[in-house]
C-alpha cells in the first residue's frame, strides 16, 4: 500500500502539472486560438490530468480507509466522482461548444467547493497521525471550499489549489512510509 501511495503523491505533481497545462489552453480557447491539433492535444491533456486525479485522491481513499476517517474517504470519492462529471462535461463542451454554458461553470465551481470543505475537515482529523501539516491542508482546503461557494471570491480558492496540493503531497509521501501503510503490499 505505501507504493500506492507513493504513485497518488506522484500522481498529484502531475496533475497540479497538467492543470497549468489546462489553463493555458482555456487561455488559447478563450481568445480563439484553436485548431483540430489543439482540440486533440486539449482532449488528451484533459484525459491524463483525470486520470492521474483519480489516482491522486484515491490515495486519499487509502488513507480515510487506514484511519477510519469517513470524512476524508466519502469527500475523495465525491471528489473522484464529481471531477469525472465535470471533466467529461468539459471534454463534450470542447467538442461541442453549445454546451458550454456559464451557468454550468459556475454549478462546478460551487459544487467542488461544497466537496473541499468536508474534505478539509477530515484532513483536520488527520492531526494525530501527520501533525500541523494536516491541519494546515485542511484549513486551507476550507478556506478555498467557503471562497469557492461565493462563486465571487472564487479566485481565492482557486489561488490556494497550490499550496493545497503541495501539502496534500507532502501527507500522501509521508504517510508511504508509515509502518501502517508498509504492512500490506
Amino acid at each position: 500500500m505505501s507504493k500506492t501511495l507513493q504513485y497518488a503523491g506522484i500522481a498529484g505533481i502531475f496533475c497540479l502539472l497538467y492543470s497549468v497545462l489546462l489553463i493555458i489552453f482555456e487561455i488559447l480557447k478563450r481568445t480563439n486560438k484553436v485548431n483540430s491539433s489543439f482540440i486533440s492535444l486539449y482532449i488528451i491533456a484533459g484525459l491524463l490530468s483525470w486520470g492521474l486525479y483519480i489516482i491522486f485522491n484515491y490515495g486519499f481513499i487509502l488513507i480515510g480507509e487506514r484511519y477510519q476517517n469517513n470524512l476524508l474517504r466519502f469527500a475523495s470519492y465525491f471528489l473522484i466522482f464529481f471531477g469525472s462529471i465535470f471533466n467529461g462535461y468539459g471534454v463534450l463542451a470542447l467538442i461541442y461548444p453549445n454546451l458550454e454554458n456559464m451557468f454550468v461553470q459556475i454549478v462546478i465551481i460551487v459544487i467542488t467547493g461544497a466537496i473541499n470543505i468536508p474534505f478539509g475537515i477530515g484532513l483536520i482529523k488527520l492531526q494525530p497521525q501527520f501533525g500541523s501539516i494536516a491541519k494546515a491542508a485542511g484549513v486551507i482546503e476550507i478556506i478555498s471550499g467557503v471562497s469557492l461557494i461565493t462563486f465571487i471570491l472564487s479566485f481565492i480558492g482557486i489561488l490556494l489549489s497550490i499550496p493545497s496540493a503541495i501539502l496534500l503531497f507532502i501527507i500522501l509521501f509521508r504517510a508511504a512510509k508509515k509502518p501502517e501503510f508498509a504492512l500490506e503490499v
